[in-house]
């Protein structure tokens, strides 16, 4: 994670990139420097459908109102890897 930030909201769809830190219709982690750390980093399981994950990451700052979400996060599309039969 970037200098002074310790978490991070991390926001995935499959049918359209998400669409701010609070997009409805994504589903939705909260990511610790800690977590990243003793997991070995976040794991999210391919689909079985091999649909494409489109993922928003935006880093999280702590104010006197709480937790907010920075509102320019990074955005990527990830399909799941193929596994090719070698020829016989």
């Amino acid at each position: 994670m970037p200098p002074g930030i310790t978490e991070a909201r991390v926001l995935w769809r499959h049918d359209a990139a998400p669409t701010g830190p609070d997009d409805p219709a994504a589903r939705n982690a909260k990511v610790t420097n800690a977590s990243l750390e003793i997991r070995g980093g976040w794991h999210l399981r391919a689909p079985d459908d091999g649909a494409a994950y489109h993922f928003a990451v935006y880093p999280l700052v702590r104010t006197a109102g709480g937790v907010r979400a920075l509102p320019s996060g990074a955005h990527v599309v990830a399909r799941a890897g193929t596994h090719l039969t070698p020829p016989q």
